[in-house]
């Protein structure tokens, strides 16, 4: 499916309120796109990459993070920027900053995925209505992220085959919605990590859906699928048309009764005269 139609039909069935956004691994021998913007060219120093992705999905522009524009220590090892420091898989330094046990912290940094060293060399960040100019000739997304609320997901994931989507709950979002993707080829829902909220302003009701670009037919054609069951979103909910099996009190039961009863009084008296 071309990355048009695929935009096309993100917005008819699920209706994102920010963009989706098309995510590729760059190796050294691939260069960004000039018109991509990095955290030294514009912004003058290493930031975030989960702030790269937020400026994609929320003001559509193209991003390119690479070793030198990162900040994030986890994104240094884990998107094999850096080599895998022992200290580093030992659990050295309190980070995530909630997790002050340094044996937990050790567990999770070992268990994360991680590109091997010097695999890739950047990340491109392009919100999927713009893909259609970068990604051509061969040069193709990675993974397909969605930000969006719980029931939106929720579409995007229920009619998949059994176990094609994974989920992630806690630590490393961005890790869950890059690294894991691409090196399982299953699709994946993650809850945004304290990073990306704090400094990637993902909102409260936010949560994430990531699907290896060679999983977009499969997903689109459950989506469609869902959809003529009359599974969609926004998601129709019952109305019930009989308020007196609902939460009316039951004043107003006796008043209508009394109302009712009124009106017969009323015609009886009428008739009689």
């Amino acid at each position: 499916m071309d990355l048009k139609t695929l935009d096309e039909m993100l917005t008819r069935y699920i209706k994102p309120l920010t963009y989706p956004v098309a995510i590729k691994m760059l190796s050294p021998d691939d260069k960004a796109p000039e018109i991509a913007k990095t955290g030294l060219s514009f912004f003058g120093k290493p930031d975030m990459l989960c702030k790269s992705v937020t400026a994609a999905r929320r003001f559509g522009w193209i991003m390119s993070v690479g070793k030198e524009d990162n900040f994030c220590p986890m994104v240094m090892e884990n998107f094999g920027f850096y080599p895998l420091a022992p200290f580093w898989l030992e659990g050295e330094y309190q980070m995530p900053i909630q997790k002050t046990d340094k044996e937990d912290r050790a567990k999770g940094r070992q268990a994360l995925p991680k590109f091997d060293y010097g695999k890739y060399s950047g990340v491109l960040i392009v919100p999927l209505f713009r893909a259609p100019s970068i990604f051509k000739d061969g040069f193709e997304p990675d993974v397909i992220v969605f930000f969006g609320f719980p029931a939106q997901v929720l579409i995007l994931s229920e009619g998949l085959p059994h176990g094609e989507v994974q989920g992630q709950v806690a630590g490393g979002a961005c890790i869950g919605y890059i690294v894991r993707p691409i090196q399982t080829g299953k699709c994946h829902t993650i809850m945004p990590c304290g990073g990306e909220r704090i400094a990637g302003g993902d909102q409260d009701w936010e949560i994430i859906f990531s699907m290896p670009f060679n999983k977009v037919d499969l997903v689109m054609k459950w989506l469609e699928n869902t959809h003529k069951q009359g599974h969609r979103y926004p998601i129709p909910q019952q109305i019930v048309f009989d308020s007196s099996v609902t939460a009316l009190p039951p004043s107003y039961h006796k008043a209508r009764e009394e109302l009712i009863r009124y009106e017969k009084e009323l015609e009886k008296g009428k008739k009689r005269k």
